[in-house]
């Protein structure tokens, strides 16, 4: 997967991104997006992060886009087939993750506050953490998970409004798997507590657009 990129990247050296795109068969009035996806590519860390990230347009799928390319690049139908089959491997293995993410504990206890408040606001508790990053360095997976923690207090300045001062975080990477961390990016006993949610029902369903589980 990365040693196509790298083809497709050392190839794209010899050509104008401008003729590029013209080759590629888009209109003039289509060129300056066409661009940005030509760019997006060129300036990825590997084919997942566009097939992640890549704007769309209406003459070619990604799958598309990358044969189009490699046509006029001469790479071999069969080397770009396999990159791309190697990408599809790796999506379906993104989509069997565990969505993984950083719960914000701020020992909340509701006094009042209406609960329609609350479930409409319990996005703020979690953060989303991205299975292509964790997928990608899963060595550094820890350390990247304290940064998050780290920064995320400061520019809260330890305070998550309604919610309260934050007093730990707790990452949630698995079904009942989870590591506590301070503010300061340090590792904590985690007592067991229960994550807690407030929600709103109808039928039997979450209308609210959430994050995390209870």
């Amino acid at each position: 997967m990365t040693d196509l990129l790298a083809t497709i990247k050392v190839k794209a050296l010899h050509y104008d991104p401008n003729n590029i795109v013209t080759l590629m068969g888009y209109q003039r009035q289509n060129s300056i997006m066409a661009l940005n996806r030509l760019t997006l590519l060129l300036t990825a860390p590997d084919l997942l992060g566009w097939f992640n990230q890549s704007g769309f347009d209406f003459k070619y799928s990604n799958r598309e886009f990358i044969l189009a390319l490699g046509d006029i690049l001469n790479i071999p139908t069969s080397e770009m087939t396999a990159g791309i089959t190697a990408v599809n491997k790796e999506q379906v293995r993104i989509k069997k993750m565990f969505p993984a993410y950083i719960f914000i504990d701020t020992n909340f206890k509701r006094q009042g506050q209406p609960i329609h408040v609350l479930a409409f606001l319990e996005g703020r508790r979690h953060i989303h953490i991205s299975k292509y990053d964790v997928l990608r360095n899963k060595a550094a997976e820890l350390q990247r998970i304290q940064h998050i923690v780290m920064q995320h207090y400061r520019e809260n300045n330890g305070h998550l409004e309604l919610w309260g001062k934050i007093h730990r975080y707790l990452y949630v990477y698995d079904v009942k798997q989870r590591l506590a961390i301070l503010p300061n990016g340090e590792m904590t006993n985690d007592n067991g507590c229960q994550l807690q949610k407030a929600s709103l029902t109808l039928k039997g369903k979450d209308i609210c657009t959430v994050l995390g589980a209870n």
